[in-house]
């Protein structure tokens, strides 16, 4: 059987593997991830104007209705006589486009994270482990705390913060870093930041 303090240590790593995988997931470059994507629905006809539709490919339910098709549209540039509509649709095709906008920033993608695991409900749908382990302990509340590398170190050493004396939990502090430091840490391990050999 678990001690709370296990419990408690597991509660924090959940925590930051969702943080972890979020920020993971932000790195992909994906079509539908990027400002300049569009779903643009093909023309299921089989004929156009009495003529053939080349690109008709009619799927339908098995009800019979018919399943509206898109295809993803790079609109950069639509103003442009130029612009003859560029295809953006598979991964490939994001990653390795010069012009390639997330909808989302980092930080957006941060916030949304310290939103989402504080909410109770949104924790019992999207995180059922970690919504169990809270029930566990007591606790419907997760405080994103940031500690120093000594408040670590001290944490070791002492029970878990805020145990009322009934023995449950006001709350967890969860040890994520801010976005700042997570960040600096982030370009700290980026291979591109390895320093460049010395000219002679």
């Amino acid at each position: 059987m678990k001690s709370e303090v296990e419990i408690v240590e597991k509660v924090r790593f959940l925590v930051r593997a969702e943080l972890d995988a979020r920020m993971a997931s932000f790195e992909v470059k994906l079509p539908h991830k990027c400002h300049h994507n569009h779903r643009q629905p093909l023309d299921h006809r089989r004929y156009v104007e009495g003529e053939r539709n080349p690109t008709y490919n009619r799927v339908t339910t098995k009800e019979g209705y018919a399943v509206e098709q898109t295809i993803g549209l790079c609109m950069l540039n639509t103003t442009s006589e130029e612009w003859k509509g560029t295809v953006c649709e598979d991964p490939i095709d994001a990653q390795g486009c010069p012009y390639y906008d997330p909808i989302e920033s980092r930080r957006d993608v941060y916030t949304s994270f310290l939103v989402n695991v504080g909410d109770p409900f949104w924790r019992q749908e999207h995180m059922p482990e970690l919504h169990a382990l809270l029930w566990v302990l007591g606790v419907n509340v997760v405080h994103m705390s940031y500690p120093t590398w000594w408040d670590r170190f001290l944490a070791l050493f002492r029970p878990p913060p805020l145990l009322l004396p009934e023995g449950q939990y006001a709350c967890i502090d969860a040890y994520v870093p801010t976005f700042e430091d997570y960040e600096n840490d982030r370009i700290r391990k980026a291979p591109d930041n390895r320093e460049s050999p010395k000219e002679s």
